[in-house]
């Protein structure tokens, strides 16, 4: 949730509406966090296209992801700001709803994901 605040701490800065927390998103997040953390699936966005048709209904949809980067929100949301792509997302008129997963391998490397969805 600390990460999702600071996304929404930001947009509020730049005149956007907050996004609103959605549980469905949460579930595709930690599901592909944990499918990445576990090595079943390859970190990036394979498999979005999936994640997605299981939020029906949406206009718009994102994601970001990230690996090995601190436990401290800040960090991530600010990688992520200095990131066109993610900045993008996060900055997007669109996007209306979203959630963010963080999950821990075994090895102690972490990985995020952050979906935005319109509704």
């Amino acid at each position: 949730m600390q990460i999702f605040n600071l996304v929404n701490e930001h947009r509020k800065q730049k005149g956007l509406i907050a996004l609103k927390y959605d549980n469905d998103i949460f579930n595709q997040c930690y599901i592909h966090s944990k499918n990445m953390a576990t090595g079943k699936t390859a970190f990036g966005h394979d498999g979005f296209s999936d994640r997605i048709k299981n939020l029906t209904p949406w206009y718009w949809a994102g994601e970001n992801v990230a690996y090995n980067y601190s436990t401290k929100p800040e960090d991530v949301v600010n990688m992520w700001l200095n990131s066109s792509g993610h900045r993008a997302n996060i900055e997007s008129s669109q996007a209306t709803h979203s959630a963010v997963s963080a999950v821990k391998n075994s090895e102690g490397v972490w990985y995020y994901t952050q979906i935005f969805i319109k509704r």
